[in-house]
């Protein structure tokens, strides 16, 4: 790649190299689908390769003003051809490496003969063509007189990851030419490209596509503008649309495929969760959504407060955290099992309620049956029979590299085995008002453990021995 210079010398239907252009018989492009039916052309009177000079500022490679072809624009490549390759004065190709990839030897023999200036381009060409994912930026300058023609500059980068090796191509026009339509024409058209293409973009560059695509003008400036592309990367044969397209489609596939086994193993979720009630409960939301409603757990939900409360019920304690809570399932399906691995059933924002009854968590975060984090989604409800509660305690965290504890609630139900809180955010009184203040858990699991105590007649709790820090044992 260091010795690619933008143009290679063609014989007709020669197709060698992806990072070069096909061209027919008459010289002409060869286009494909993707090149679309609205091809223009228009003719180009100079052409130069420019290159860093390592002070922020391009210099000529080489080419030469008197270099003629035609400049075609299509939906998704710029494609330059000159026949007069052999015939003029170049810049700079007195030196052994000439700027223009693959016509050094070609060139130089037609020096040695001193015919060049005889022969009409040998049956060859010198073609470029530059997709659009590979350019970089792209500017113009009106004509400022003979000595300064209008033009057109394209840049890339052959090494997109540390910007080295930057080269443009410099297409010269006639002063008829509006070279600042010709950029606003390859612009909008690269953005079609992007909207409609195989390159991922942010949220930010796609609404910036879609408004060029669909309507794009361009100040004029009497010294001329640069414009930086959309998005680029470095040139090399894996980046052409098609490599780039195929490579998309398998990422796809790929993700299409983990979707499916993910979307299954929900499915299976749901429809075996039905299994483990009175312990847990999916509620799916409408298409009209709901705004209060109770479950068949009789649990009092509002949309967008949570638990609202449980009829017939005494609430000890209504807590709002981060929370964590466990399932046994079946190592294939991930469907809940009475023997299996311990998967997570919910993780994240949830409300904690605990009633003379039972301990319930009310979550609308991620969950084995789904990320029910949409505005409208359903809510997963896990409740516990207060007698089942066996620990209520702080435990070194499960998760790898956390060195806080974790309020714990751990059930003898042999499904439903824990539900762990990283922290508890707020609390809720008896009034209905929320006191938003971290609570330290040391003292949440002493209250929790004294009050369940209490609702079963059990004698005060004692804390666990060994490695049971700060762990009430309820028996």
């Amino acid at each position: 790649m260091p010795n690619y210079r933008f143009f290679s010398v063609l014989h007709p239907e020669e197709a060698t190299d992806p990072l070069f252009p096909v061209l027919n018989s008459n010289f002409v492009p060869v286009f494909t689908e993707d090149d679309g039916n609205e091809i223009e052309s228009v003719p180009v009177q100079g052409m130069f390769v420019l290159k860093d000079s390592g002070e922020n500022a391009m210099k000529i490679f080489s080419g030469s003003k008197d270099l003629k072809g035609t400049l075609w624009i299509t939906s998704q490549r710029v494609v330059v051809v000159c026949r007069n390759f052999d015939q003029v004065k170049w810049d700079r190709t007195n030196t052994a490496n000439t700027a223009f990839f693959g016509i050094g030897t070609e060139l130089a023999w037609h020096l040695g003969e001193k015919a060049f200036h005889k022969i009409k381009s040998s049956g060859k060409a010198m073609a470029s063509h530059v997709y659009f994912p590979w350019i970089e930026s792209i500017g113009y300058r009106p004509g400022q007189g003979k000595k300064d023609p209008a033009n057109i500059r394209i840049g890339i980068y052959l090494a997109l990851e540390s910007g080295n090796l930057p080269l443009a191509l410099e297409l010269q026009f006639d002063s008829v030419v509006d070279t600042a339509d010709l950029v606003r024409n390859i612009r909008q058209r690269m953005a079609k490209w992007y909207v409609n293409g195989p390159v991922e973009l942010t949220e930010e560059q796609r609404q910036r596509a879609t408004r060029e695509a669909e309507q794009l003008t361009l100040q004029r400036f009497a010294d001329g503008r640069k414009y930086s592309t959309l998005h680029s990367v470095a040139l090399r044969v894996e980046n052409t649309p098609s490599s780039i397209t195929e490579r998309t489609r398998l990422a796809n596939e790929r993700a299409r495929v983990a979707r499916a086994a993910v979307e299954a193993r929900i499915a299976t979720f749901r429809s075996q969760i039905s299994e483990c009630r009175p312990y847990c409960e999916l509620v799916e939301a409408t298409a009209e959504g709901r705004e209060v409603f109770t479950s068949e757990l009789g649990i009092v939900i509002a949309r967008g407060s949570g638990v609202k409360a449980i009829p017939s019920e005494t609430t000890l304690f209504h807590f709002l955290g981060d929370l964590h809570g466990t399932y046994v399932a079946n190592r294939e399906t991930g469907a809940p099992a009475k023997e299996g691995i311990r998967n997570r059933l919910h993780e994240g924002k949830a409300q904690l309620l605990i009633t003379n009854k039972r301990v319930v968590v009310v979550t609308k975060g991620f969950t084995a049956a789904g990320d029910l984090s949409e505005p409208r989604a359903g809510v997963l409800i896990v409740s516990t029979p207060i007698e089942k509660i066996d620990v209520v305690g702080r435990f070194k965290s499960i998760v790898p590299g956390r060195t806080e504890l974790d309020l714990l609630l751990r059930s003898s139900d042999a499904s439903w085995g824990g539900t762990f809180a990283r922290s508890i955010t707020a609390e809720r009184a008896s009034d209905e008002t929320w006191t938003n203040e971290r609570q330290d858990l040391e003292e949440v699991a002493s209250r929790i453990a004294a009050a369940i105590a209490t609702v079963r007649g059990l004698p005060s709790p004692r804390l666990g021995e060994e490695n049971n820090r700060f762990a009430y044992l309820l028996t």
